[in-house]
């Protein structure tokens, strides 16, 4: 969930419709409803906010839609005031148990859950469509479960910015036919502390470079050294993993559909592999989370 939660509400009968992107006009063509039409009685109106004190409506609501709109951001201000109370809402029958309602449950995940877990969580979610969320919403038990502390955040960032530079990266080059860059990364040093990041964001920013000039973006080296270089330059364990999550490519200048799908599904592959291993608990976070 953004800044704000939206939801549009059908005027013959309080139906919601919403997305976990929080765009209205894509909740009403996957409602499958009629748009709007000018001169005509609104078929829906649309809201936003975050609690029953800062909802905003578009539109003029009659008597359905108001309780509709009121019961249901009244009941989200609940949930994010205190999750462990309202957690039923999330579960069963509850109002946001569907997976419509994925931002809302990664909002109250991001309350608890290990930052740089949920940031790779996050990015996956925004970026690799319906895949992307549905392998979310089922990792998210793990990822809130998993044990927290500074050292294990500082960790789990190494971690992936390791994960992207000598993982996903040289898999992407093998796709792409290029060993010899692939094991250039592979042979980077581990990624685990600031030295070993300069080091690893120079040798794929070096790979990111001879692949330019062959294939039309070198996007897993790129993103792979955006990895390294965010805790080189600042230790920034949740950059590393935004990174991180955006590490793959539609690598070839002319990669066919079947070679971007081959790749996609590669990575969202790799990805849960990893999001299993940082999700590791904190007495085995040493061992386990090594590439």
């Amino acid at each position: 969930m953004c800044e704000f939660h939206s939801i549009c509400v059908r005027a013959s009968d309080g139906a919601v419709a919403h997305v976990p992107t929080n765009s209205h006009s894509t909740a009403v063509s996957v409602a499958k409803w009629r748009e709007n039409e000018p001169n005509k009685s609104p078929f829906f109106v649309e809201a936003e906010g975050t609690n029953s004190d800062n909802v905003t409506i578009r539109g003029e609501a009659n008597a359905v839609q108001k309780k509709v709109i009121a019961r249901h951001y009244e009941s989200l201000g609940k949930l994010l005031a205190d999750p462990a109370k309202h957690s039923r809402m999330l579960k069963g029958a509850g109002i946001f148990s569907g997976p419509e309602y994925l931002d809302v449950h990664l909002a109250v995940a991001r309350k608890t859950a290990c930052p740089v877990l949920m940031r790779f969580a996050d990015r996956i979610a925004e970026r690799y469509g319906d895949e992307g969320k549905k392998i979310v919403r089922e990792m998210l038990p793990e990822i809130q479960k998993a044990a927290t502390s500074k050292a294990l955040t500082a960790r789990r960032g190494f971690f992936f910015a390791d994960w992207a530079v000598r993982t996903v990266a040289p898999a992407m080059c093998d796709r792409a036919k290029r060993p010899a860059e692939a094991a250039r990364l592979r042979a980077i040093n581990e990624v685990t502390d600031r030295a070993s990041a300069e080091l690893a964001t120079r040798e794929a920013r070096s790979v990111r470079d001879i692949l330019w000039g062959v294939y039309r973006t070198a996007y897993a080296a790129y993103a792979a050294a955006d990895a390294a270089a965010a805790y080189a330059a600042s230790a920034d364990a949740y950059a590393a993993s935004a990174a991180a999550a955006s590490a793959y490519a539609a690598y070839a200048a002319a990669a066919d559909d079947a070679a971007y799908a081959d790749a996609h599904s590669l990575f969202l592959e790799m990805a849960v592999q990893a999001i299993k291993k940082a999700c590791e608990t904190k007495k085995c976070a040493e061992t386990a989370l090594k590439p």
